[in-house]
């Protein structure tokens, strides 16, 4: 916008060559400065705005007269309406300047915004016919609005939002489902239902898009019922939902065939786990469970979800409170496939440490583990259960507690073998029965131990000294080598001084039997291995994206595919 007006006239006040261009060229410029200013309707699935700039458009009417006859001629231009144009119009002016908008659109295509206005809302009525993207926001009863209450053949985005209740916890009235539009909405894709106290149960056969968001808490059949008629349902979300009365729930169960996404987000864990009981979705849909609560204290089934039950694939970091996992569907196929997240209470954790019970280990390939170093407990039942796994990564880190506490010192690292590495080893030495026994890779990733874990020695010869971190390692490859489950290729990363590098390779050197083995320093200023941080739901999703991967591959060994 600024543009084009500075360059009007030249410095001779004579009209300019921006003020000669042709009419087609004219319309093509202020298309791209309007649609800069306003909102796609190509809405972000889990992530759901309307913006509106009513001002843009007038500004080009105030530039010449010319101007103004080409952008008063098309009616693209005055498609995005709101009931708030700016800080500087209040009262009338924005009810005029709603209604020139809507009288210069000439029933083209309309994107509304409606902000707690019902004379803005009143004067849309006439035209929902041509409402293509609708929200509406602010209203506490907003299934009363008459423009609810009429046919919208070309809305295709929706969005309604109620304000928060002052209680979220309080139970709104137990009415009929409502009925938007009398069911006259056939072009419908995205709907997005914000802290409503009643959902919609009507059919929405083009629907693609769904997200619902609560501090309410709706019937939980309700949600069921309008998830029945959506059969093109290819992304949902539910948020923050904690449903009643959940003991007299319909025994339905919802195909969503065409489903790819597949987001839960601040739930109860028995509600996600009753709702996920509920689906039938394709193996190729990526499933995310994020910050689970506890919610009521009782055993919940565990469903075998298509795409756990399809992954050979595990990532998983273990740190402080939280437990995440990505899962991949098959080696072809390396997008991520799942995510979980949950809250290490009392319920939840118990529920997590079994989760190895419920997740595919027998089909496991592959192995990547973010673990505490002293945590020696939490990966033994997974390896265990993995007898295909191949390939095993373990990173190490300092746990969060003993970063705070411990010697007080930010950061402080173990002076001796972690006890998560112990735990791993001990059990890869058994010889009856073999754990792991397609076990050919191993790479071990040590953050968390000080220099002076590679000082010390264990009884040996001065040609095959051997310092107190190794023998655990060496342990490992002879055991397997005996039980004919030979170690392929070894790899270990940790912090040394350089006058400890020769030493240990001379130890590994002397002591393991191994096709192909790699010994790297990791550098001590090096930044975290990962980081994991607590989100709010805005923080979650960027771009439909989650935003705080997982680390990447960090095998030191060469030819890794990722």
């Amino acid at each position: 916008m600024q543009l084009p007006a500075q360059y009007l006239v030249d410095s001779a006040d004579s009209v300019a060559a921006v003020a000669k261009l042709p009419t087609e060229l004219l319309r093509q410029i202020f298309l791209s400065v309007v649609s800069d200013c306003k909102t796609s309707t190509d809405i972000t699935p889990f992530f759901y705005t309307i913006t509106v700039d009513m001002l843009s458009p007038l500004k080009l009417t105030h530039i010449c007269r010319r101007w103004r006859e080409v952008a008063t001629d098309m009616p693209e231009l005055w498609t995005a309406v709101a009931s708030c144009v700016g800080r500087r119009i209040v009262g009338n002016q924005t009810n005029d300047i709603l209604s020139l908008f809507l009288a210069r659109a000439r029933g083209h295509p309309l994107s509304a915004l409606i902000a707690n206005d019902l004379h803005a809302a009143n004067k849309l009525c006439p035209h929902m016919d041509h409402i293509r993207t609708l929200e509406i926001v602010g209203y506490p009863a907003l299934y009363t609005l008459d423009i609810l209450a009429r046919p919208a053949p070309a809305l295709e985005y929706l969005i309604l939002a109620c304000p928060p209740p002052p209680d979220a916890i309080s139970f709104a009235p137990i009415i009929q489902a409502p009925i938007i539009f009398r069911e006259n909405a056939p072009s419908l894709q995205a709907l997005v239902l914000l802290n409503m106290s009643q959902l919609p149960t009507q059919s929405f056969p083009v629907l693609t898009d769904l997200h619902v968001g609560m501090q309410t808490r709706p019937r939980f059949e309700h949600l069921l019922q309008l998830l029945e008629g959506t059969p093109a349902l290819e992304s949902l979300a539910v948020v923050n939902y904690n449903a009643r009365e959940i003991w007299n729930i319909p025994d339905l169960t919802i195909q969503l065939s065409r489903l790819r996404r597949l987001a839960l987000i601040r739930m109860p864990m028995h509600l996600a786990m009753i709702f996920l009981l509920r689906l039938t979705i394709p193996a190729s849909t990526t499933l995310y469970v994020l910050d689970i609560s506890e919610g009521i204290g009782f055993p919940v089934e565990i469903p075998q979800t298509p795409p756990i039950s399809a992954a050979d694939m595990l990532e998983m970091v273990v740190c402080g409170s939280t437990l995440s996992f990505h899962l991949r569907a098959s080696a072809q196929d390396l997008a991520p496939r799942v995510r979980f997240e949950a809250r290490r209470d009392p319920f939840s954790w118990r529920w997590w440490k079994s989760s190895y019970q419920s997740l595919p280990c027998a089909n496991l390939t592959e192995l990547r583990v973010a673990l505490e170093a002293d945590n020696d407990t939490f990966l033994p039942p997974f390896l265990d259960a993995a007898v295909a796994l191949s390939t095993l990564e373990l990173r190490l880190y300092v746990p969060a507690v003993t970063e705070r506490s411990g010697s007080g010192i930010a950061g402080a690292r173990f002076d001796g073998a972690p006890q998560a590495w112990v735990g791993v080893c001990a059990l890869l030495e058994q010889a009856m029965p073999v754990v792991c026994p397609r076990l050919a890779e191993v790479a071990l990733i040590d953050a968390a131990s000080s220099e002076c874990a590679w000082d010390g020695f264990v009884a040996g010869s001065e040609e095959a000294p051997r310092v107190a971190y190794v023998p655990d390692v060496l342990c490992v490859v002879a055991a397997r080598a005996a039980a004919g489950r030979a170690l392929r290729r070894i790899a270990i990363q940790g912090r040394w001084r350089p006058a400890q590098r020769e030493r240990v390779s001379r130890a590994f050197a002397m002591g393991a039997v191994v096709t192909d083995f790699e010994f790297r320093e990791l550098d001590a200023d090096a930044p975290a291995l990962f980081e994991f941080e607590d989100h709010s739901v805005a923080e979650v999703w960027e771009n439909g994206y989650w935003r705080h991967e997982l680390p990447k591959h960090t095998l030191p060994w060469r030819d890794v595919k990722t």
